[in-house]
């Protein structure tokens, strides 16, 4: 008994606990994962016949026959996708319980049997707006059916949006036992709706819910494209009014809008409104802007409005004369009433009258004056705001003034417009060409002047040459106005053809003993239309870039047929260019003989995309090189040293340099700072350090650098006796740096260095590209002059020799280096009144 009584509070918690998670449950059964989704449910079959014809395709369209689509969500590949598809209808009976995509396409629903099915979705907020208010039909594609074998049409059946069946609360989406009977939207017990196919007239049955819109209106819009930046705007053509019930066309009212929007439906164009407060219902009253304008004089925004109300009786709408018949018509809703503006003008004072309609009267009630202010007189404007003139450069027709000592008279004129109603003068016509130019100083008012232009083209040295000449008026408040003029011009030794017109049609400008000519096209007006190279006078054998120049309008596109390349070598004796070599260029693999042009010390040629190599060659020199042609310019023009077959070189500037070391001859240099002699030149301190050594090894040989340098040559010295003069000349502690004597471009020329480094780059990461002169062995950089210009100090020690220039050479090699120089040592004296 004891244990039977403790039990009770047990059972009682075990009971709490339970009725919690049935409550729990209860509450999360009742949450719904398809708002706003609604089902057709439709019985397609014969007059004859009451079950569905299978295997039909239909799909759900709007009230234009337009198939009604949606976004769906779907699995493939273990990956959400989506794509837009059409809202088909399928076989309740063959479809999956979970179809698995959202929004719900070939799922089971249950307790709505075995007819067809869609799924659609719709915010029931649009019931209450009359353009968004939903129109559905169901749409029979026709076809042969592949089950039944009858061939069926296309066929349109109105879907009573009525007769829907909300997805949420009605117990669709799950097989159990309802507690109730699934209902349509409109409140009613669900029946399928009935589809007679092949049956024009289709029985309605019933109507929809009362007090809910039963005329839908769907406005007609003309399409109008504006000139600025392509904006679409629309205006309202007419309306279509649409009963719901029947899914029908109902009434069809033109309107004759002028007001432009750039989005249909706009707010600013269409309301709806009871105007009247008369609270139907079935249908809602609607105005639209028929135009809109700026009154000027009043200067307000005035509009033309209609006034659309619905007859009950008639179930149609009318047009309200008491409200359309005039302008600037607008509904109060504060009062809820309609009130129009009237706009009144004096010679004193502009007048506003605003009116309200009651009962179908308009009644003043309120009258708003405001007094103008006096008329100011007449105001006289500066000459500078009187002129007015359409253009103040002219770009002539191309003109041709050839033979020697040639001239061409060329005519032209601008117009000047005075709007003011005084004359200005013009108290000074100035031009470098002043007798080209004239005009009547004094500019009537209201009047156009010309200003006269009989200018001189004489022959000139250039083939083409533009030819310009200006004016500068000074008008009397001292304001400077500026005209210009341009001729293009062919000159010098140009063949011109000529049209029938005797303006030139085209030109060329044949240099002689060249290849290559200029030639020169216009349009038919004259204007230059297009210039370039060509070779042999021939105008189809283009080459080079060509300028095509548009008609009517500022700019012009270039083309480029070839690249021209310019070459000329450097004279290794005294540093000028020439250029005695012979040319080959590789193309597809066979080296040709390219068209040539000598002049100005330079050998030009074409080259194309085909063109891989070139190399610039004598009987006993030789520079070949490849270019990237898709990277390089139009034209081009390059330098280079031709070098002897296994030439070394160095690259110093900008260029690849025939470079030689004298082996065993080499020079110092001093170290000012450690010297203690006085009143001793260079030279002289040079001299007596060799004639130290030269007694301790007599094999030693001088040599003259320089005119006030000398060097050793240590060649006929062991190698061991070598070694010892050249560490001993590095541990001498007034000495510098000893330097391996070597030759640039030309051997006579000796020459020396020390261990500095200047580079010109082509990077901004100076980070990393220290990093990668560090592993060469130089050291110190720092900034030179110029944004990219860095010094470097090699480590080297003091001993300048094959090190050092294999160093640079690798250095020189790096693409981030433009070019690379050595700090050649130049010959100092001391200051005699140094003291040390």
């Amino acid at each position: 008994m004891a244990s039977g009584i403790k039990s009770k509070p047990l059972n009682l918690k075990i009971s709490l606990l339970a009725l919690i998670i049935l409550l729990a449950t209860t509450g999360f059964a009742q949450q719904c994962g398809y708002d706003n989704y609604y089902l057709f449910v439709v019985n397609v079959h014969t007059k004859n016949d009451a079950a569905n014809i299978p295997n039909l395709k239909m799909y759900l369209v709007d009230e234009n026959d337009k198939p009604v689509t949606a976004d769906v969500s779907y699995q493939e590949d273990k990956q959400w996708k989506h794509r837009n598809d059409t809202l088909f209808f399928w076989d309740n009976r063959r479809a999956k319980e979970q179809a698995g995509n959202h929004p719900l396409m070939r799922q089971k629903f249950y307790h709505i049997g075995d007819n067809y099915v869609v799924a659609f979705r719709m915010d029931i907020l649009n019931l209450k707006d009359p353009t968004q208010y939903p129109i559905y039909k169901l749409k029979v594609e026709s076809g042969i059916n592949d089950l039944t074998g009858n061939l069926y049409a296309n066929q349109t059946f109105h879907l009573p949006l009525h007769k829907s069946v909300r997805i949420c609360n009605n117990g669709v989406t799950k097989n159990f036992k309802l507690s109730k009977p699934v209902e349509t939207m409109g409140g009613k017990a669900f029946e399928p709706i009935e589809i007679f196919l092949n049956e024009e007239y289709q029985k309605i049955e019933g109507v929809g819910e009362k007090n809910v819109l039963q005329y839908a209106v769907r406005f007609d819009y003309y399409e109008l494209k504006e000139t600025e930046e392509s904006v679409k705007t629309y205006t309202i053509t007419g309306a279509k009014i649409y009963n719901t019930q029947t899914g029908k066309v109902h009434q069809e009212i033109h309107i004759p809008s002028q007001s432009k929007s750039i989005e249909k439906e706009s707010k600013k164009i269409i309301a709806f409104t009871d105007f009247y407060n008369r609270g139907i219902e079935e249908a809602k009253d609607f105005s639209v802007q028929i135009d809109r304008w700026r009154d000027l004089k009043q200067m307000v925004a005035r509009e033309k409005t209609n006034f659309y109300l619905f007859n009950p009786s008639k179930k149609l709408y009318e047009l309200d004369t008491a409200l359309s018949n005039y302008d600037d018509v607008f509904y109060y809703k504060p009062l809820k009433t309609m009130r129009r503006y009237e706009y009144l003008s004096t010679d004193t004072s502009r007048i506003v009258n605003t009116y309200q309609l009651d009962k179908k009267k308009w009644v003043l009630f309120d009258k708003n004056e405001t007094l103008l202010r006096p008329v100011p007189p007449p105001i006289k404007y500066a000459p500078k705001n009187c002129i007015i003139f359409s253009e103040k450069l002219h770009k002539l027709p191309l003109q041709a003034v050839i033979g020697e000592n040639a001239k061409r008279l060329i005519k032209d004129t601008f117009w000047l417009y005075n709007g003011c109603d005084e004359a200005v003068n013009i108290t000074k016509v100035y031009s470098f060409t002043r007798d080209f130019f004239s005009i009547n100083q004094t500019l009537a008012p209201k009047q156009y002047t010309p200003l006269i232009f009989n200018g001189l083209l004489q022959n000139g040295s250039f083939d083409f040459d533009n030819k310009s000449f200006s004016c500068n008026l000074t008008l009397n408040d001292n304001t400077i106005l500026q005209f210009g003029i341009t001729v293009p011009t062919i000159s010098n030794n140009a063949t011109v053809f000529y049209k029938k017109d005797s303006s030139v049609n085209y030109a060329i400008a044949q240099q002689q003993n060249k290849r290559f000519s200029n030639a020169f096209f216009t349009y038919p007006n004259g204007n230059l239309r297009a210039m370039g190279s060509i070779l042999d006078g021939d105008t189809s054998l283009k080459v080079g870039k060509w300028q095509f120049y548009k008609e009517g309008v500022w700019g012009m596109d270039e083309v480029v047929y070839s690249k021209e390349i310019s070459l000329t070598a450097f004279d290794r004796d005294n540093g000028g260019q020439h250029t005695n070599f012979n040319i080959k260029v590789l193309e597809n693999g066979k080296w040709k003989q390219p068209i040539i042009d000598v002049g100005n010390y330079k050998k030009s040629f074409y080259i194309t995309k085909e063109t891989d190599s070139i190399i610039a060659f004598t009987d006993t020199t030789s520079y070949g090189f490849a270019l990237p042609y898709n990277k390089i310019t139009a034209n081009i023009a390059m330098q280079f040293f031709l070098l002897k077959p296994n030439e070394r070189t160095l690259k110093i500037g900008y260029y690849r340099t025939p470079f030689s070391v004298l082996k065993n001859q080499y020079t110092i240099i001093l170290n000012y700072q450690k010297i203690k002699v006085k009143n001793r030149t260079t030279y002289q301190i040079t001299d007596s350090i060799l004639a130290i050594l030269q007694k301790q090894y007599p094999k030693i040989a001088t040599i003259n650098v320089s005119k006030h340098q000398r060097g050793i040559n240590l060649q006929f010295l062991s190698f061991e006796d070598q070694y010892k003069v050249i560490m001993q000349l590095t541990n001498d502690t007034s000495i510098a740096f000893v330097c391996n004597l070597f030759t640039v471009m030309n051997k006579n020329r000796i020459t020396f260095c020390n261990n500095e480094v200047f580079v010109e780059i082509n990077t901004t990461d100076i980070e990393a590209f220290k990093k990668q002169v560090l592993a060469l062995g130089f050291a110190n950089i720092r900034a030179d002059m110029g944004s990219n210009r860095y010094g470097l100090t090699h480590a080297c020690g003091k001993l300048i020799d094959e090190t050092f220039f294999e160093a640079f050479d690798r250095l020189t090699r790096n693409p981030q280096v433009l070019s690379a120089h050595f700090n050649t040592y130049h010959e100092p004296e001391l200051d005699n009144n140094l003291k040390h």
